[in-house]
């Protein structure tokens, strides 16, 4: 495959990426304006490597929310949805570590 062709994510492989529904991408991608798709393929959206980075601050800070506001409200997110948490925090940054890595090594192949 052509090196100068980006490979862009669809909503799909946004949320596989993040390790989040599908559904949560949708409506994040509704409710903030700043994000954009990179370009549409037919009816489809497609986004580049920035928005997906973008959606992981976003997940990020409601996440951070919602534990501050139950911890506030005196209520502790039960022992399954922390564990959820945990797991998707740990996806997100071995995922993040892989394509830094995927990038450097590509750098480094190409001097």
């Amino acid at each position: 495959m052509d090196p100068s062709i980006p490979k862009l994510l669809t909503v799909g492989l946004l949320a596989a990426r993040l390790s989040v529904s599908k559904r949560r991408v949708q409506h994040l991608l509704r409710t903030r304006p700043h994000i954009q798709p990179a370009a549409v393929a037919g009816h489809t959206r497609v986004f580049s490597h920035l928005t997906l980075a973008q959606l992981r601050y976003e997940i990020n800070l409601q996440d951070a929310r919602r534990g501050s506001a139950q911890t506030e409200r005196g209520t502790a997110p039960c022992k399954k949805t922390a564990i959820a948490a945990a797991r998707r925090s740990r996806n997100r940054v071995s995922s993040s570590v892989s394509v830094f890595a995927n990038s450097q090594s590509s750098v480094l192949h190409d001097s």
